[in-house]
């Protein structure tokens, strides 16, 4: 049992050292993203740049993700030691014999859309056929064939059906009309579409919670195997609890946060990239949870949901052991910093 498996770490946290130090041999942690680096990722930065991690003994190293990279092959290859990823996507990897394990949970609220252009003279779902729909690949389209598939829907660009076409890692194929339709952030690619021209009004946006298909996105995953090492375990709360520090601190001083994306050469100007911020920090609290923690009713909700459209399931079978909480409770102590004697 994961939980079992995590407790014999808490000895080791109760007994580090609680004073700043310089990273040790083995604190390292490669930590692979989903996409590449900006303002979603402000508080793994701020972590970093302010000292937080150093401050627990960590030298944590981010990995850019991008469309084309599958933070469970990292897992899998053993590349990072943490990823973040969609749970649709690691619990599908899951299956398929990559054993992800949630940790924390970043977003409370999902934030993918499908947003279309109304001149293409989609106005509903029932629209939809005969058009080409923009796709992620590699996990981030699994709620778009989720949709069509409760929809009844083909998605082989059959009569009557749709295709789905890789869009790049962009909403630019809708502005420029290479396509109607193109999945997106509401955090950020719904506001770079108003930003390149386009209006509320020429838009059609289709909220995937509404759709009854949104299921939680970025949450932070590690290898199950390595859940038995006390000193890993104990690296992760540590990282979890820096982490959160991060987040609390960028959340609370954005256009310092965002700033610091300059200096990574990101793609955006600082006021876009802390408007991201806030708006991503608006999907990491339902308002009850706490931050980075992954209710167990939200978790068993989102995989009933996975198992439930038969035509086109995300998972066949309920998984076991694929989520924990202990590590997020050991992380508590480190939200602040170092704790004091």
């Amino acid at each position: 049992m994961i939980r079992w498996m995590v407790a014999c770490a808490l000895a080791a946290l109760l007994a580090a050292p609680a004073r700043a130090q310089a990273p040790a041999a083995g604190a390292l942690l490669r930590v692979q993203l989903n996409w590449t680096l900006d303002a979603r990722f402000a508080g793994f930065v701020v972590a970093r740049e302010r000292g937080f991690y150093r401050a627990l003994g960590l030298d944590v190293t981010l990995l850019p993700g991008g469309p084309d990279i599958r933070p469970s092959a990292a897992i899998r290859a053993g590349d990072a030691d943490v990823a973040v990823d969609w749970l649709a996507e690691a619990l599908a990897a899951r299956e398929h014999g990559v054993s992800m394990v949630n940790i924390a949970q970043l977003q409370q609220v999902p934030a993918l859309q499908l947003i279309c252009r109304r001149d293409a003279h989609i106005a509903s779902t029932a629209d939809f056929p005969g058009h080409a729909l923009g796709i992620w690949p590699n996990g981030r389209d699994l709620a778009l064939r989720q949709l069509l598939a409760k929809l009844q829907m083909r998605s082989d660009g059959r009569a009557g059906g749709v295709s789905l076409v890789p869009q790049g890692a962009g909403v630019e194929a809708l502005n420029d009309g290479r396509l109607p339709c193109v999945s997106a952030m509401g955090y950020a690619d719904f506001w770079n579409l108003l930003d390149q021209g386009q209006t509320p009004q020429s838009l059609t946006v289709f909220d995937f919670r509404n759709e009854g298909v949104g299921l939680p996105e970025d949450g932070l995953y590690v290898s199950e195997r390595r859940l038995d090492q006390p000193a890993f375990v104990a690296r992760l709360a540590r990282f979890i609890g820096a982490t959160t520090h991060g987040w609390v601190w960028a959340m609370s001083n954005p256009m310092e946060a965002a700033s610091l994306f300059a200096a990574e050469g990101s793609g955006g100007n600082l006021d876009e990239q802390a408007r991201m911020l806030i708006e991503y920090g608006k999907l990491m609290s339902d308002g009850s949870t706490p931050m980075l923690y992954f209710r167990p009713d939200s978790y068993e909700a989102a995989v009933s949901l996975m198992m439930a459209t038969k035509q086109a399931p995300i998972i066949e079978k309920h998984p076991t052991r694929a989520l924990t909480s202990a590590v997020w409770q050991a992380s508590r102590a480190y939200e602040n910093g170092a704790p004091a004697r």
